[in-house]
């Protein structure tokens, strides 16, 4: 029972990975035609139905061709010079190609918006700027990629150290800090009169969403799961590596 529990802990990190999105979520949301949270919930849904369904597809099929033998990556399990491979490879390439830019974005932007918008010599319209920090943050991503042998290393532990934060943590903490401008925004109201009450009026309606105490202690839930999940997972991740 130790021994499953711990495999579990193992591949959740992974599992996690595979469904994470969230920093995307808000240039998607903007960029839907006609949005509102319904509408988005169902693109959710659906896009989390799909995936899932591949997933499990495809991990069913490696499970049952290779076994308990399966690698981390699948295609080390195949015969290099069998055609089958040769074309799987090659559509992984292009997998690569196609997904790298949906993460890097959001990282070049945060990493601009957090430390380097601020700054006197940063200038993001600057293509000399802007070139340089998209070569430095490609070689920091991909340098670990060309000396890591084992992809599942890499992985495990990003799904371990962000995968319950990113999925958890992190919109617990945005939600509650977005229910605290929400009560300062009402108490400055009862005080002030406000000169824009078409915007008032929209927060004012929000407010009803961060007062509902269901959702404040799920959030408390969330960020507290995501502390016990990232520390068990982190210790049976680097437990599992050392014993290899």
């Amino acid at each position: 029972k130790t021994q499953r529990l711990a495999d579990i802990l193992v591949a959740a990190p992974i599992i996690l990975v595979a469904v994470i999105a969230h920093y995307n979520v808000p240039r998607y949301y903007f960029e839907l035609e006609d949005r509102s949270i319904s509408k988005f919930s169902k693109c959710i849904l659906y896009s989390l139905v799909i995936c899932c369904s591949l997933y499990l597809s495809i991990a069913v099929c490696g499970y049952l061709v290779f076994g308990k033998d399966v690698n981390s990556d699948v295609l080390e399990n195949l015969n290099p010079n069998s055609l089958r491979a040769v074309v799987a490879r090659i559509s992984m390439v292009f997998v690569v190609l196609f997904s790298y830019p949906l993460a890097f974005n959001p990282m070049r932007g945060s990493i601009e918006a957090l430390l380097l918008l601020d700054t006197t010599w940063y200038d993001p319209t600057r293509f000399t700027h802007n070139f340089s920090l998209t070569l430095i943050l490609v070689a920091f991503t991909v340098l670990p990629g060309a000396f890591l042998e084992d992809i599942g290393i890499v992985l495990d532990y990003k799904g371990a150290l962000l995968g319950g934060w990113i999925a958890y943590g992190f919109p617990a903490l945005i939600f509650l800090s977005l229910r605290r401008r929400a009560y300062s925004f009402v108490h400055s109201e009862d005080t002030h009169e406000s000169s824009e009450p078409q915007g008032n009026h929209m927060t004012l309606d929000g407010f009803e969403y961060y007062k509902k105490s269901s959702f404040l202690i799920l959030a408390y839930f969330f960020i507290f799961w995501a502390l016990i999940v990232g520390i068990l997972e982190t210790t049976v991740t680097t437990l599992n590596v050392l014993n290899h």
